[in-house]
């Protein structure tokens, strides 16, 4: 997240006329929108858990709660209805991963998630 915050640093710095981000978690970047908005930069946000900002002029994404609801009927039907099994996600606070562990538990509750783990992706 250090580096995202970085570079939006960065591009508000120039005074964009407009900020477009897919921010990777829904508290990392708060500062940053508020920057924008002090400066009359619109922000528009793609996929990410800033939709709900009064921060955010727009938004253009999936519906994250019900995606992981999705996933965990289809986890449901590829498995049956009793398990253990672990979640791996991009990012933690992500809302479908969020969303597909508790819908999971309401939908299947003898299918036990023994652990979560964030899964880091590097670039050179």
């Amino acid at each position: 997240m250090e580096t995202q915050i970085n570079t939006l640093d960065a591009v508000l710095s120039e005074n964009p006329d407009v900020l477009c981000l897919s921010a990777g978690d829904m508290n990392s970047c708060q500062a940053q929108l508020e920057t924008a908005m002090e400066n009359g930069i619109p922000v528009v946000a793609f996929d990410s858990n800033v939709s709900e900002s009064e921060l955010v002029a727009a938004y253009c994404g999936t519906d994250n709660i019900q995606l992981g609801k999705m996933a965990a009927e289809k986890l449901v039907q590829a498995i049956g209805e009793k398990g253990k099994i672990a979640v791996l996600s991009v990012q933690e606070k992500r809302r479908a991963s969020r969303s597909g562990s508790w819908a999971l538990r309401r939908r299947s509750p003898n299918i036990r998630i023994l652990r979560s783990w964030k899964w880091s992706i590097r670039t050179k």
